[in-house]
C-alpha cells in the first residue's frame, strides 16, 4: 500500500481526507483549525521531530479520527474559555502530569499555601469533602492531596486555570475502545458511588453513543445519567447540567470533556467506543433542551447562592422513578445549601435535580415536594422559570406549617 510522506514545512487544514497511510516526516506539521476535521482512512505515523495538533478556540473544536493503526505522538489544544473550574479528560493517553502543569503556556493555577496544582482527580475512598485529590510534589499527608503521575484515558479531572487559554496535551492517540472502571477507586461507603470520567478521543461522541445499554446498565437507576459541570450556570457558582434520555441524543461531547456518573456498584465498567467517533464543523455544544417539552425550573437565593431544579412533563413518565428520565442530585455529604424535588411515588428519600412527570399532570392539580438545604434564620427567595406549560397553568409555593400558597408565575 502506498503511504503519503510529508516532509514540507507545515501544513494547515480546514478539512482533510486521507484513504491511505499518513506519515508525517521529521521536520513537518500539520495543523488542523478550530472547527476542521482531519480523517485518516488508514494509519497513521509521526516522527518525532514532527507534530500532528488539532485545535480548538471559544466557538468551536477541531477533531482527529484515524480508522487504522497509529504511532507516534499527536497534540490536543483544548481551549478554556475563562479561570473557573472546569471537568477536563485528556484527549491523548500517557501525558505527564508533572510536565503538563510545569508548561507555562497550561496556566495551571497554584495555590501556594498548600503546594497544590490545579489537576485533581475523583478519590472515591476519600472522607465527603475531601474527594477531589489534587497534584502535589511537596506535601502528600493529606488524602486529598498526592503526586500524580499520567493522565488516564478515559479518567475526568477538575482543573483550573489562571485566565482563558490552552490546555495543551501531547501524547498517543487512543485508538481503540477505552474502559473505565467507575468507581475510578474502590468506595468504603456504600452509598457515594461517583466517578469523573470524560471523552478519551481527540475527536467527538454524541451524548446517544455514550449512553449505549451497557452503559446506562452500570449506573444507577435514579442516576441514570451524564452530569456535566457548567461553570457558567446559577449566576456563575456552577452547577451539572444532567444528559440523560431526555436530552437531545444527537448533541456532541467534546474532546476533552468531563463529567461526573455514579454506578450502581464497585467494579462496573463504563466503555468509549472507537467506532462511535465524529466530526463536528459547527459549534461544540454539550445539551439542547427540546423547546416543545414543558418545564418548570425551581430558584433558590440567598442573595449570594443559587441552585435550582427542574420538572419536566413528558408523555411516557409516571410519578414514580423512570429510569434514564430522572436524575438524582450529586453530593458529596450534606450540602450546606440546595434545592431539589423528591418523587410523587416510592421517593425513598432521594433528592432529585431533575424530576419527569406525566403530562397528564398538568391537567390537575398536583403537589410535588421540594428538599431543601439551608441555615437557620437564613433568608431565602423562590422563584420560577417556565418554558411551554399551557395556558392556565400557575405553580404556587406551599408553606405547610402556615397553611398558605404563593403564586410563583
Amino acid at each position: 500500500m502506498k503511504r503519503i510522506i510529508y516532509l514540507i514545512f507545515c501544513i494547515l487544514l480546514t478539512n482533510g481526507t486521507w484513504s491511505q497511510d499518513l506519515h508525517v516526516g521529521s521536520g513537518a506539521a500539520i495543523t488542523t483549525l478550530p472547527g476542521g476535521v482531519l480523517f485518516a482512512g488508514s494509519n497513521v505515523s509521526v516522527d518525532a521531530a514532527a507534530s500532528l495538533v488539532t485545535t480548538s478556540d471559544a466557538t468551536a473544536s477541531g477533531s482527529f479520527i484515524v480508522s487504522g493503526s497509529t504511532a507516534g505522538n499527536i497534540t490536543y489544544k483544548r481551549y478554556i474559555n475563562d479561570d473557573n473550574w472546569h471537568l477536563v479528560s485528556a484527549p491523548v493517553t500517557n501525558q505527564d502530569i508533572p510536565t503538563f502543569v510545569g508548561v507555562a503556556g497550561n496556566a495551571v493555577t497554584f495555590n501556594g499555601d498548600n503546594d497544590n496544582h490545579a489537576v485533581s482527580y475523583y478519590k472515591n475512598t476519600n472522607a465527603a469533602g475531601n474527594r477531589w485529590t489534587y497534584h502535589n510534589t511537596v506535601n502528600t499527608a493529606p488524602e486529598n492531596q498526592e503526586t500524580l503521575t499520567s493522565f488516564i484515558a478515559g479518567q475526568g479531572y477538575s482543573m483550573k486555570r489562571t485566565a482563558a487559554g490552552n490546555y495543551t496535551f501531547t501524547g498517543t492517540m487512543a485508538n481503540a475502545d477505552v474502559s473505565v472502571t467507575i468507581p475510578t477507586t474502590t468506595t468504603t461507603d456504600a452509598g457515594h458511588l461517583w466517578s469523573a470520567i470524560g471523552n478519551p478521543f481527540p475527536s467527538f461522541l454524541s451524548v446517544g453513543s455514550v449512553l449505549t445499554v451497557a452503559n446506562l446498565d452500570a449506573l444507577g437507576g435514579a442516576f441514570t445519567a451524564l452530569y456535566v459541570w457548567d461553570a457558567t450556570a446559577n449566576a456563575g457558582e456552577g452547577a451539572y447540567t444532567v444528559l440523560n434520555k431526555t436530552a437531545d441524543l444527537s448533541q456532541l461531547i467534546a474532546p476533552g470533556q468531563a463529567f461526573m456518573v455514579r454506578a450502581n456498584g464497585d467494579g462496573k465498567t463504563f466503555v468509549f467506543s472507537k467506532a462511535s467517533q465524529q466530526h463536528n464543523s459547527g459549534v461544540a455544544t454539550f445539551y439542547k433542551s427540546s423547546a416543545s417539552t414543558p418545564t418548570i425550573s425551581v430558584h433558590l437565593t440567598n442573595g449570594t447562592s443559587n441552585k435550582s431544579a427542574d420538572l419536566e412533563f413528558l408523555d411516557s413518565s409516571t410519578t414514580g422513578l423512570d429510569v434514564g428520565y430522572d436524575a438524582g442530585a450529586y453530593q458529596d455529604g450534606t450540602p450546606t445549601f440546595s434545592i431539589n424535588t423528591h418523587l410523587l411515588s416510592d421517593s425513598q428519600g432521594i433528592d432529585f435535580t431533575r424530576q419527569s412527570l406525566p403530562i397528564s399532570s398538568l391537567d390537575s392539580e398536583v403537589s410535588i415536594p421540594l428538599s431543601m438545604n439551608a441555615s437557620i434564620n437564613e433568608e431565602v427567595t423562590f422563584s420560577v422559570d417556565t418554558n411551554n406549560l399551557p395556558d392556565g397553568v400557575s405553580v404556587y409555593l406551599e408553606d405547610a406549617l402556615n397553611n398558605t400558597f404563593t403564586n410563583l408565575t
